[in-house]
């Protein structure tokens, strides 16, 4: 794209240009294009930046189901935790028109790939042929992948690492630093730290869906940096340059810039971006958000600390700081430090012991408060997880990204979700959001889906019906009858025994294909059956009557006299099931069989047969 031998870019979802590390380069690479097409579900930033002409089309999205001529389909999520579950849609597609991912690819190779032999068309009909075929390649972590993905519950695959097993030579794990890090040269100046990104806990992809990251203790903001613990002189000396630089885009080469939307850097002793207990020094300083929107629609270009205040929250018209700095101790400081700070300070700050002063009056009131928080075991604990704010009140829980894809049986946005809940989700300025809560109370009425499975059969009963019962792969039976004269490919449907429907909504239906197992004994020709018998030399001649085998049993019939190799009997009715009734037919072949051994008597016969040997039967026109 740089160097212009690109022309088109088609990105399917995401948003490259934000994924890059370095923006103004990939924003200059985009606009080159002659062509930019953008497959998405939601609009991204990423979408202004394009070439010469651009394209927004839309796909099918998570939340909305996939039909294809082989019925209804789903994709597969894998989470954090290596847990691999199936999500399905429950919102009609916006329009007919409108094609799911897996086809789109699909129908992509099959557009430039015209020669390959690879079946493009039967996996764009039936995901199950992609996930077998993930299966062959991976079978360590994916076998039976179509049976195990039925568990509403999902599977977790057997990643190595997650059992603290490593396949390395020595058994341990090894960190490799990655050749890229190395294409700079050396940098001498000893306060220069090496820069890298991190994903916070609360992002997809580049997907931001908050800006609090619980697993570092990091509320209301994104822009932190972190430096390592304990602070070497070499880290101090550092930091104290990154705070003198004022703002980080001007502190780098122009050729290696990431936007960072004019943040700053500051002093994370003095503002927000306080980590969990016991990583607090590991805050060298935190980027400020330049602004964030807020559920009332006012936007406030002040930094934040980890519970959305300015340098401390104001309660009734007073400032009320962060606990731990008002008592000037560490966020992993035991009870009796807290304690210790809380009495230390108190009997500088006591109104008696500095009449007239209103500052030390204040400042008192304020240990007060921070000391009445810490002191309490569980009101610590509530405040360390964000629960309660520095005055002890109550905090509104956010809804995570995870809490919705991470849904009941997989489902994305799951039946259950109080559809108010929307609005934390997409922080109330997203439209497909507002589609969702609209659609909210009717999916809750909303029948549940259908469940795709398929049933082995023998020739036999599917001819002439039985009753029989099939296993689930969550381990659930049903008891299926098939009935007398079923056709292979034939799909029963078993009202009421699908997936369960929304609070209101009735179950879907369980529709199984029904598998007809070839017999052995028998050829295949459309609806017609072929069946080969030996007879004797004796019946060949004479004639005669034999039994011969159908699928439904035995019947009799009669070998004309005369008859060789190339004769075919017709057993009217006992093929095939046809479409609409009725049966095709079996041909039986008949197999002319000599006696083992030889029998002298025959070939006396036969040498004495003098109107025989003017019998030549490979000169004669074949038939």
């Amino acid at each position: 794209m740089m160097d212009g031998t690109a022309k088109v870019f088609i990105g399917l979802g995401g948003n490259f240009v934000r994924a890059v590390p370095d923006t103004e380069q990939a924003y200059a690479a985009m606009r080159k294009l002659d062509l930019t097409v953008g497959i998405t579900t939601k609009l991204n930033r990423g979408h202004l930046v394009h070439g010469r002409e651009a394209l927004i089309l839309p796909v099918v999205a998570r939340s909305e189901r996939i039909q294809t001529t082989a019925g209804e389909q789903f994709v597969t999520i894998e989470d954090s935790m290596s847990n691999v579950t199936a999500s399905r849609g429950v919102l009609e597609p916006a329009s007919p028109q409108v094609l799911p991912e897996v086809e789109i690819v699909c129908r992509m190779a099959m557009a430039t790939l015209p020669d390959s032999r690879i079946p493009w068309a039967d996996y764009a009909m039936d995901y199950d042929l992609v996930r077998a075929r993930i299966a062959d390649v991976y079978p360590a972590l994916y076998a039976d992948f179509v049976e195990r993905i039925r568990d509403p519950k999902g599977f977790h695959l057997d990643v190595a690492p997650r059992r603290r097993v490593w396949l390395t030579p020595n058994g341990k794990a090894n960190f490799l630093p990655l050749p890229g890090l190395e294409v700079n040269d050396p940098v001498a100046d000893p306060s220069m730290l090496r820069l890298a990104t991190v994903r916070s806990h609360d992002q997809f992809n580049t997907t931001i869906y908050s800006y609090n990251d619980r697993y570092r203790g990091v509320y209301n903001d994104r822009m932190v940096l972190f430096h390592e613990r304990g602070g070497s002189p070499r880290t101090r000396a550092a930091a104290g340059a990154a705070d003198r630089a004022g703002n980080l885009q001007h502190r780098r080469p122009a050729a290696s810039r990431r936007r960072t939307d004019g943040a700053r850097l500051s002093d994370a002793a003095r503002r927000g971006g306080r980590l969990l207990p016991g990583t607090e020094s590991a805050a060298a300083a935190g980027l400020s958000r330049p602004y964030q929107r807020h559920p009332g629609g006012q936007v406030d270009t002040g930094a934040r600390d980890r519970h959305g205040c300015a340098g401390g929250c104001a309660r009734g018209g007073r400032r009320v700081s962060n606990p731990y700095e008002t008592l000037g101790v560490p966020a992993s400081a035991s009870a009796d430090d807290i304690k210790k700070a809380y009495r230390r300070l108190a009997r500088k700050l006591h109104p008696d012991l500095n009449p007239g002063d209103k500052a030390a009056e204040e400042r008192f009131k304020e240990v007060a408060v921070a000391y009445r928080l810490l002191g309490d075991a569980e009101q610590r604990r509530r405040y360390d997880a964000g629960e309660i704010d520095e005055t002890g009140a109550e905090r509104p829980q956010h809804r995570y990204y995870r809490d919705y894809a991470g849904a009941e049986h997989g489902r994305a946005y799951g039946d259950d979700a109080d559809y108010a809940g929307y609005a934390d989700f997409a922080e109330g300025d997203d439209p497909f959001a507002e589609l969702l809560r609209r659609s909210a109370q009717a999916r809750a009425h909303r029948r549940g889906q259908d469940m795709h499975y398929r049933l082995p059969i023998s020739l036999a009963d599917a001819i002439n019906g039985t009753r029989t019962r099939l296993t689930l792969p969550t381990g659930d039976t049903l008891d299926v009858t098939v009935p007398a004269g079923i056709v292979p490919g034939q799909t029963l449907r078993l009202r009421g025994k699908g997936a369960p429907g929304g609070e209101q909504g009735p179950p879907g239906d369980a529709l199984i294909e029904l598998d007809v197992m070839p017999d052995s004994r028998f050829s295949q020709d459309g609806e017609d059956l072929g069946l080969e018998v030996p007879i004797s030399l004796r019946e060949a001649v004479l004639g005669g009557p034999i039994r011969v085998p159908t699928p439904t049993g035995h019947v009799d019939l009669k070998v004309p006299p005369g008859s060789d190799g190339s004769s075919r009997l017709r057993v009217k009715g006992h093929g095939m099931p046809r479409r609409g009734g009725g049966r095709g037919d079996e041909y039986v072949r008949l197999r002319i069989v000599l006696p083992k051994g030889g029998d002298p008597e025959l070939k006396d016969f036969v040498s004495g047969w003098h109107a025989g040997q003017g019998h030549h039967p490979r000169e004669e026109p074949q038939a």
